[in-house]
C-alpha cells in the first residue's frame, strides 16, 4: 500500500526529516558534517541495499520533499516552523504535513 493509500481523506501524512538546504555547499558546520556521516554510512547504505533510490546524502531538502509528495499524489504540503527561531535551518528535524491531492466533486479518489 503507499503513503497516499494509507491516509484517509481528511488526514495527514507526517514526516521528520534532517533539516537540510537545497544545495549541499549551504549545509555546513559541525552538526551539518555528522548529519552527512550518518546519511552517508547509514542512511543511503540502507536505502541501497533496500533496493531504494538513497536520495541523498544530507537528509532530502524541501525542494526533493515537494517534488516527491506531488509525485506521490499529495496536493498540500507544509512544513510547520521551526520552534528554534533563530538557530540555522540544519540544526534539528524538520518537520513536513502532506495532505492527499483529491480531484473536485470526488469522493472515491
Amino acid at each position: 500500500m503507499s503513503a497516499k493509500g494509507a491516509v484517509k481523506d481528511d488526514g495527514d501524512y507526517l514526516m521528520l526529516e534532517i533539516n537540510c538546504e537545497d544545495l549541499p555547499e549551504d549545509n555546513v558546520g559541525p552538526v551539518a558534517s555528522m548529519f552527512y556521516g550518518f546519511s552517508v554510512f547509514y542512511c543511503m547504505t540502507t536505502s541501497l541495499a533496500s533496493g531504494g533510490a538513497a536520495l541523498g546524502t544530507c537528509g532530502m531538502p524541501e525542494a526533493v520533499v515537494r517534488r516527491l509528495c506531488a509525485e506521490a499524489g499529495f496536493g498540500d504540503v507544509a512544513r510547520p516552523p521551526s520552534r528554534a527561531g533563530t538557530a540555522p535551518r540544519w540544526r534539528g528535524g524538520a518537520r513536513w504535513a502532506a495532505r492527499p491531492r483529491r480531484a473536485a466533486g470526488c469522493r472515491l479518489c
